[in-house]
């Protein structure tokens, strides 16, 4: 082998130090809830949800269970949120827009 110079195959990554905060069960269930607003497949929520498969159907069948989604199986196989799953998500991350969140802060 040559002695050629393989500089840059010997990079060195830099480390800033600080790693994004860890999402807690009801931080992922309110985010999931958002991204169910309208009906949604496994696939599309995979992509948006950052979770790997078996964790993303933990959370949503937990999300079922308790009454937050329901699971629609016609014309195709998705998820949406519920009324209860509003009012729990306007709860835990109230937004301007939301009627109950408004009625909380007066």
């Amino acid at each position: 082998m040559d002695n050629k110079d393989y500089s840059i195959l010997n990079f060195e990554m830099e480390y800033s130090g600080t790693t994004p905060p860890r999402r807690d069960q009801v931080t992922i269930m309110t985010d999931l809830l958002e991204n169910i607003e309208e009906p949604r497949r496994v696939t599309h929520l995979l992509y948006r949800s950052n979770m790997s498969y078996t964790q993303l159907v933990k959370y949503l069948n937990v999300l079922v269970d308790l009454g937050l989604a329901k699971e629609n199986k016609e014309p195709f196989h998705a998820y949406l949120i519920t009324k209860n799953g509003k009012t729990f998500r306007d709860l835990i991350k109230p937004n301007k827009s939301s009627e109950l969140a408004q009625k909380v802060m007066k």
